[in-house]
């Protein structure tokens, strides 16, 4: 969980909230006698479930710089 909390910059409350939520798919593995074991969550099926909250199109700065760049040459 902590590995994607870096790899996100969520907090671990909110990726806890939305895989109880059965939003976020998830790995449970249950520990030794019944404890709490690992949550894993791919790192595929995250960037997945992200997508659906992009608020903007992702815009190719690199592309706009060399058309401008073309029309000054």
């Amino acid at each position: 969980m902590r590995g994607l909390h870096v790899y996100s910059g969520l907090g671990i409350s909110t990726l806890r909230y939305h895989i109880s939520e059965n939003e976020l798919p998830a790995f449970k593995i249950p520990g030794k006698n019944g404890k709490t074991g690992k949550v894993l969550v791919k790192r595929s099926e995250f960037d997945s479930w992200i997508e659906q909250f992009r608020e903007n199109d992702f815009v190719d700065i690199e592309a706009i710089v060399n058309e401008i760049v073309k029309g000054v040459i």
